[in-house]
Order: C-alpha cells, then structure tokens, then sequence
C-alpha cells in the first residue's frame, strides 16, 4: 500500500515535472520567439528611421551652369504650367552687308568735289540737303539748252547713271514767250551756245533734287515782239513753285545812247552809254514782293559796280547794268538780290576778270562771292566766270531750304550774308566775304527754324 502511495506520488512528481518542463520550454521558446520578433521590429524600425533620415537630409548636389537653351527651355515649361503661350525663339540670322550708296558728293568728279568743300557744300550734299521741294528759273538766251537736252535725251557723253537720271528728271522743259520756242535760235547765236547748260549743270550737281526751269528770252530782229529779261521776270514772278531765279545771260533790251566828240588831237571818238528799260526795276520790285530770290552774275569785265558812264566800250558793261538797277531799286527790293562775284576755289581770291562792288555801300551789301569754275560732268570741259557763281549760290539757297518749309529764301540768304567769310579791309572787293553754305545750315539749326 505504502508502495503504491508512493509510486502513485513519484508519478504525480514526474508528471508535474514534465508539465513545468513543457511550460519551462513554452516560454522559454516565447521567449526567444519576442526577442526574434522584436529584433527583427527593432530592424525594420531602424531602416525605416534611417530613410526617413535620408529623406529629410538634402542631398549635397555641385552647382552646374546651366546652358542658355536650357533656360530658355524651362521658362518655357513654367510659361506652359501658367498658361501664357511661349514666344517661338527665333533663329540667329547673319545680317547681310548691303550696298553702299552713293552720295551726290561722291559722284562729283573731283574738281567739282573740290569747289562744292571750297564754299561748304559738301556736308550739306553728303546729309539729305539736297533741294528737295524747290525750282530753280534759269534767264538765258534761246537756244543756249540743246547740249542739255542732247544729254538728257540722246545720251550724250559719259555720266554715272544716277546723275543722268536725276538730269533728265530735274531738268524741266524750257518755257519762253508766246509764239517763241525756246530752243530756237531767233537772234544772232550767243557767243556760248552752250551757256544755258553749263549753268543749269550747277544747280543739278550741287542740288540734285531741285527742279531747274530753263527760261529763254530772245530779241527777234526778224519777229515784231521780242521776249525781255524783264518779260521773263514778270512771268515767274506769278509762278508759285519758282522761288529762286538766276540770271547769268539773257536778253536785257537795254537803251544806248551814243556820242560823237573830237578830242585835243582833233581824233574822233565814239562813245555810248547803255541803259536799263524802265520795266526792268519794276519787274525786280514784283520778285520781291512775292518773297522771292533773284541772283545775279556780276559780270566778266575786271570793273566795278558803277551807274552807267559814256564809254568807248561795246561790250556788255554788266557792271553799268547791275549798278543802274540798284540806282532805280529801293532798301526792301534790295534785300531780294544777290550779286555774285567769282573766286578762285583753290586760292580763295576773287578773280581778277570778275567784276567787284567797289565802294558803293548798296552794292557791298548785295555782294557775295562764290567759286566760279565748273566742269560738266558729261563731257569734262571746263567753264569760269560768274555766270557759273551765281548758280552756285542758288544752289546753296536751294540746299538751305530743303532743311525746313519754315525757311524762307530771304531767311535763307540773309543766312548766306551772316556766315559768309568775311575779309576785313576788303569789302570793295568781296563785299558780304565768300560763301559758306554749312555755316549757314548751322545758324539755321541753331534757331531751330
């Protein structure tokens, strides 16, 4: 019995053993399974810690130039992402080299060059001064414009194709009295054929977008009527484009008077005095009345400006004549006139053939000197005198006037008189000095005219 009690409570002991073995080994392996469990918990938490670290942490990245396509590129994006639509970018192109145009200076032969710096021209020609807007009357006598025309028509000589254009252009018909054509030689052939185209070449080198308006005038010894200077100028005096007019040559229907004396010796002498028409000063009056220019050429004899005295000569006595018109003109007519003189382009010195103010107060304050030698361009002959300065100094006034419509051609040659080069002591010879065209574009810009 003993032994039963006792095996029973050796299995009760064994069995309880095993049981808190099983348990011992059950949480023993609990155990050990949390820690696998927790350590792997405590991995993954880490991992997930340290990308969290990267994450916030920024990356250290180099600073790198960005291209200008790239820029461009992603203004564009953010322009998109906005909804402004980009501009399209636009190719480089090279620019092409264009054509050098040629200025009216440049195609100037070089002794045309030379006289056009001599009296201030050249910056005018080499700017857009070129008498756009303006007409020149040219007074000669009939027939004097066939070279002209042969040029302008037939193709005569050698010219730059821009200067044969702006002649042919610029060149008007020439008008005359009534019943008269202009181009026809009615009375004895002037000693010049050739005059009244040399003259107008002046104003078409020198003002190249000015109309020139040939005029002839004509005594018809085989017609009853004639056609005057003073015919002339009552007509273009009624002209509104004409503004400017030059008298170089012309036919002036002027008076003589002549006289027969015997001097100590008992010789025999002839002598005449040539005067002007009445009309001629009244004729002048209406030029200035309408505002408008008249120059004219002093005359080739080597003399003075002097009232008409008797004389043994025969010629022309263009001095006579220009100081007779001043005797019969008043203040305010004269300050429509200019007298040209000629000088020298190279010299700057009058010429000893021109003719000169002397000391007549009227005639120094009429009196202006320009260059008078001039070679036309198509055929390359040379003319002097002043019959070639008064177109000079016309086209200086057409220049000047090209700069504003403000510029009145009494504006524009009282400019003329104000700038001119002066030359102290010698006013009998040079009278207002010699032109200087850019001086006086200058003082005109200074007024803001």
């Amino acid at each position: 019995m003993f032994l039963r009690l006792l095996g029973l409570l050796f299995l009760m002991c064994f069995s309880c053993a095993s049981t808190l073995d099983a348990k011992n080994r059950h949480i023993s392996h609990e155990k050990t399974s949390h820690k696998a469990s927790a350590k792997k918990k405590s991995t993954a938490l880490k991992k997930v810690r340290s990308k969290k670290a990267k994450a916030k942490k920024p990356k250290k990245i180099k600073a790198k130039k960005q291209k200008p396509a790239k820029q461009k590129k992603g203004k564009q994006r953010r322009q998109k992402r906005s909804g402004v639509r980009p501009a399209p970018i636009q190719p480089v192109q090279s620019t092409p080299t264009l054509p050098t145009v040629p200025t009216p200076f440049s195609l100037l032969n070089p002794y045309n060059q030379m006289t056009a710096k001599a009296g201030g021209l050249e910056p005018l020609l080499s700017k857009t001064l070129h008498g756009q807007g303006q007409t020149v009357a040219m007074i000669e006598c009939n027939g004097t414009w066939k070279e002209m025309n042969d040029v302008i028509h037939k193709g005569q000589g050698t010219l730059p194709s821009q200067v044969r254009a702006n002649y042919t252009t610029n060149f008007l018909p020439p008008i005359g009295g009534s019943n008269l054509d202009p181009n026809v030689v009615y009375a004895r052939l002037p000693d010049n054929p050739y005059h009244g185209s040399q003259v107008a070449s002046v104003v078409l080198d020198y003002a190249p977008q000015a109309k020139v308006l040939p005029t002839s005038t004509t005594a018809c010894f085989n017609l009853p009527f004639s056609y005057s200077v003073a015919n002339a100028l009552f007509d273009l005096s009624r002209r509104e484009d004409v503004k400017i007019i030059n008298i170089s040559s012309g036919y002036f229907d002027r008076n003589a008077d002549s006289k027969h004396e015997y001097d100590s010796h008992g010789t025999s002498r002839y002598s005449c005095k040539f005067t002007n028409p009445p009309d001629l000063s009244k004729a002048v009056k209406e030029i200035s009345k309408k505002g408008k220019i008249l120059v004219i050429g002093a005359g080739n004899e080597g003399k003075e400006i002097e009232t008409p005295q008797y004389t043994e000569s025969t010629g022309d006595n263009f001095n006579h004549m220009v100081g007779e018109l001043l005797d019969s003109i008043d203040a305010e007519t004269r300050s429509s006139i200019i007298v040209a003189g000629n000088i020298d382009a190279e010299s700057r010195t009058l010429f000893q053939e021109s003719n000169r103010p002397g000391t007549r107060a009227d005639a120094q304050g009429v009196f202006l000197c320009a260059p008078g030698g001039h070679v036309m361009s198509w055929s390359g002959a040379k003319g002097n005198g002043t019959s070639l300065s008064a177109p000079y100094i016309c086209a200086a006034l057409a220049d000047l006037m090209s700069m504003s419509p403000n510029i009145t051609p009494k504006r524009a040659r009282q400019a003329l008189f104000e700038s001119a080069e002066k030359r102290p002591g010698e006013d009998h010879l040079y009278g207002r000095g010699i032109i200087r065209a850019d001086k006086a574009a200058e003082l005109l810009e200074r007024e803001g005219i």
